[in-house]
């Protein structure tokens, strides 16, 4: 007579070994998803986003009710100085961050009073590219 138990029992060891070793190698490979998921969003820069986005609305809002406030001839020329003057000094203010930024003002002009402006902004910052046009309601 010959006796296999034992060689059962080590076929089932051996099976439930390879059980484990395939769930583990899973549980690891999902560990490493959720870990570089969450990496990817605490990298992405939303914070610089909003406020470059709240700050560039502001500009150009302000800029046009100055604008069409004072007596000037040109109010184009004058809100195009003006928005450019505050595009350079953001501009240097992200490049010291390390993003590189483009923001371009266009006024839309209506009986010699800007009604509204168009902004483009560019945000990159080597992993993220951000870009969007808004238009903004000036007139009164």
């Amino acid at each position: 007579m010959d006796d296999d138990s034992g060689q059962v029992i080590l076929m089932m060891a051996i099976i439930i070994v390879i059980c484990m070793v395939v769930l583990l190698l899973y549980l690891n490979q999902s560990m490493l998803a959720g870990r570089s998921s969450s990496i990817s969003v605490m990298n992405f820069p939303k914070d610089d986003i909003r406020e470059l986005k709240k700050e560039s609305i502001a500009e150009a809002y302000t800029i046009g009710k100055l604008v069409n406030n004072n007596n000037v001839s040109d109010k184009g020329k004058a809100y195009n100085d003006n928005f450019t003057y505050y595009a350079n000094n953001i501009t240097s203010l992200y490049v010291e961050k390390g993003s590189l930024i483009n923001i371009t003002s266009t006024p839309g002009i209506e009986n010699g009073k800007i009604v509204n402006a168009t902004v483009k902004i560019s945000y990159k910052n080597g992993e993220t590219t951000y870009s969007e046009n808004i238009i903004i309601l000036v007139a009164d």
